[in-house]
């Protein structure tokens, strides 16, 4: 039997042009027995075999990816296969994703998976699996990175050399109205066991690149994220995590930890400018902000544009403040109302959405009524936003340019390691 594993791609304009090994669908493929043939296409990076031999086609996704998924999906089992549906999209709307799949996994895959599998092989698959409660963190399945192919990400281009993705744990408290993981994988955090993450850190050490977290909130668990990182520390593994990047620059102490384990680089919100803001307020985000560039971190600051306190001003505003910051590599987005957001629900009832073609829901797109100015008008100020910023910057050298040296001596360091542990047959 052979399963042929896909994270389903979607459009992505005016991005950094570099791309994360999807973490969730690979450890999916590790809860698969040794024994199922299995293999793994990233749409982000290359292209889908539409002739695939495999029997089971398993597909995830997430929203701007939907329309995609569905048509590929519709393919497959046009053509015979057995297609599986699963993700954040699948589980914040499985009727909808049922109507294109033989089976949809709702929620986290632990427990489901196999019980899937058994029952397939058995030949009484379920039209749905879904767990009864959130999965236990302990003894998760490994990412089967095997079957990654090599030297990809992000690989088109020489922005990074290369990206190991992990998860420290799940879940966040913060309860953000725009965010999904409330929805997905709860409001409190579930640590993985700290031995487990030691042993993951021991097997990513020894590999070229960086790390990347996937926590979506690393610093809101700090009690288990301080010793993680503590004992991140002696394999000297350059890394990068989301979080916002002013708290990350405001208690001394708690930076000097994060530059000692290795931090290099930031992805994380920052709050646009609207222009109500105390001018002291804006000198000491500026400030927390110069602090982690001068540390030498680069900073993907993400701003999000169009919450009902935002005006026509708001554009030219947070561009400057990303000049006067200091910052080489901002983020712009459109705020986006996901499906299973407190957001999405608010815009929903007050008759604000405007489309729910999944396509759209990239942060590219307004697909809501602004309060302040039209959709149109925020459409266009969002593009401004690049224009202003980027006219004299390449994005991609900037980022290149901040992450150049530490990615060589990533590299470096891993393949002495390789040296140091190699035994030769025979030994």
């Amino acid at each position: 039997m052979k399963i042929h594993f896909i994270w389903a791609a979607w459009e992505k304009l005016y991005r950094l042009n570099y791309n994360i090994p999807p973490m969730g669908i690979l450890r999916v493929a590790g809860m698969t027995p040794p024994d199922i043939d299995a293999v793994f296409t990233d749409e982000m990076v290359s292209e889908v075999d539409r002739n695939s031999d495999a029997d089971i086609i398993a597909i995830s996704f997430l929203t701007p990816a939907a329309p995609h998924a569905y048509q590929l999906a519709d393919h497959f089992r046009a053509n015979g296969k057995y297609v599986v549906l699963g993700g954040t999209h699948t589980t914040l709307m499985p009727e909808e994703a049922g109507k294109h799949a033989d089976t949809v996994v709702i929620g986290e895959a632990e427990g489901i998976w196999e019980d899937f599998i058994s029952d397939f092989c058995s030949g009484r698959p379920h039209p749905s699996y879904r767990s009864p409660h959130l999965p236990d963190l302990g003894n998760l399945a490994s990412v089967r990175r095997s079957l990654l192919p090599k030297r990809v990400y992000p690989y088109s281009n020489p922005v990074l050399y290369g990206i190991e993705s992990m998860e420290l744990s799940r879940g966040c408290t913060s309860n953000c109205a725009y965010c999904l993981v409330p929805s997905t994988q709860g409001p409190v955090f579930r640590n993985r066991p700290m031995e487990d993450v030691c042993r993951e850190f021991d097997a990513v050490s020894r590999t070229d690149g960086i790390l990347f977290f996937t926590d979506n909130n690393l610093l809101g668990n700090w009690t288990f994220t301080r010793p993680a990182l503590e004992a991140l520390v002696p394999h000297r593994k350059d890394w990068i995590g989301l979080m916002a990047p002013e708290d990350a620059a405001r208690d001394p102490v708690r930076l000097e930890l994060l530059l000692e384990s290795g931090l290099c680089g930031i992805y994380g919100t920052v709050f646009a400018i609207t222009g109500n803001e105390p001018p002291s307020v804006i000198e000491i985000r500026k400030r927390n902000l110069r602090r982690l560039i001068e540390a030498g971190v680069v900073v993907i600051a993400t701003f999000a544009l169009g919450w009902d306190d935002h005006d026509q001003t708001v554009f030219e505003r947070t561009v400057g403040f990303c000049l006067e910051a200091g910052l080489t590599v901002p983020e712009f987005i459109i705020n986006t109302p996901f499906p299973g957001s407190r957001l999405f629900r608010q815009y929903r009832a007050q008759n604000r959405l405007i489309s729910t073609d999944w396509s759209l829901y990239n942060g590219n797109h307004a697909v809501f009524r602004p309060a302040r100015m039209s959709a149109g008008r925020l459409e266009e100020g969002y593009h401004a936003c690049y224009d202003l910023f980027y006219r004299s910057v390449d994005r991609d050298k900037a980022l290149f340019d901040g992450f150049r040296d530490r990615v060589l001596n990533a590299m470096i360091r891993a393949r002495r390691k390789q040296k140091e542990t190699y035994d030769p047959p025979g030994h």
